[in-house]
């Protein structure tokens, strides 16, 4: 799975730009094979830190900050809204 991912990620920059079909298919191969991975990690590694209860628990925490993380939202956005809210309000 990671070689394929591997492959997929190096023959992408490298497709034609003509050739959008085999860069829509490298990229359906790229997320595909990214899914697994993803899935191992965010599922096994909470059981690693929580207790046979809290494995759910943990599982979401960790996949919601991976969610958050990667979207690029950060608590300094939200201060920075937060004042412009403020500013407008007065």
């Amino acid at each position: 799975m990671l070689v394929l991912l591997g492959i997929s990620a190096w023959l992408f920059p490298r497709i034609p730009a003509g050739r959008w079909v085999l860069g829509l298919v490298c990229l359906l191969v790229v997320g595909f094979m990214t899914y697994g991975p993803h899935v191992l990690m965010v599922g096994t590694v909470p059981m690693d830190f929580g207790t046979r209860k809290a494995a759910s628990s943990a599982t979401r925490f960790i996949d919601c900050m991976g969610y958050v993380g990667a979207s690029g939202f950060i608590p300094a956005n939200c201060s920075d809204a937060v004042q412009k809210v403020d500013e407008l309000a007065k």
